[in-house]
């Protein structure tokens, strides 16, 4: 029965064969898949309340003129930050630049949490021990009073304990979103991105570009920032 104790625990390729997911404590979680829609739909929702706000998540704008005296614009790149004999100009794509990716790793970081958020609470079915609150109230921990915040305080305090538990979770949602068809390379790349995203590491990629990387030093594509055409979630690819 979902949400008891069970006997012992299952090996992972079992864990991704049904619709039950059995922690490291032995908690049986049932897993329900989730819509493959979710990550664009957080990701569209949030950059729209970014922009409303006024954040450069877009790159600045540069223009430059050609040789025949046109007006040409295009994105500003790490790469177009220094001009050469113009210091006024040099400091003005840094500040834009820095102002840019401190908003891209702000929203990284917000539709990471919420994404994680999401995905565990529409992808799994629990029972709240009723007995829970008053352990919680004994140690003096509060207790969200949304109930689906409520659902997410007991989810990862009492029943996902581990990094692993919740990397693995979302990694059997995803399988079972997917109805088995994602490969085993494709699981282990998942685990990867998924284990980044709990952690939260999102610092300097070291690169010079001043984007928001990975555990592994990869940069995030802004290309694939979540709310754009393509992008359904932030994933970390090397460039």
């Amino acid at each position: 029965m979902a949400g008891k104790h069970g006997e012992g625990l299952l090996p992972l390729e079992e864990k991704r064969a049904s619709n039950v997911y059995t922690t490291q404590s032995g908690y049986e979680l049932k897993l329900h898949p989730v819509s493959i829609m979710l990550g664009q739909k957080i990701g569209g929702s949030l950059r729209k309340r970014y922009l409303a706000a006024g954040e450069p998540l877009d790159p600045p704008v540069l223009t430059i003129i050609n040789v025949a005296g046109e007006e040409l614009e295009g994105e500003l790149t790490a790469n177009d930050l220094e001009l050469p004999g113009n210091p006024e100009e040099t400091e003005r794509r840094r500040a834009s630049w820095a102002a840019h990716q401190d908003a891209l790793g702000r929203y990284t970081s917000e539709y990471n949490s919420l994404y994680t958020d999401a995905f565990l609470y529409y992808g799994t079915e629990i029972e709240v021990d009723p007995e829970w609150a008053k352990v919680e109230a004994h140690f003096g921990i509060d207790i969200p009073e949304d109930p689906f915040e409520r659902k997410l305080h007991y989810l990862q305090l009492e029943v996902l304990r581990t990094p692993d538990d919740i990397r693995d979770c979302m990694v059997a949602i995803l399988n079972l979103t997917a109805s088995g068809a994602v490969s085993e390379a494709e699981l282990d790349g998942l685990r990867r991105s998924f284990r980044n995203t709990i952690r939260g590491d999102q610092g300097s990629s070291g690169d010079g570009s001043g984007r928001p990387s990975g555990t592994d030093g990869e940069v995030v594509d802004v290309d694939a920032v979540p709310g754009s055409e393509d992008g359904v979630r932030v994933e970390n690819t090397a460039e």
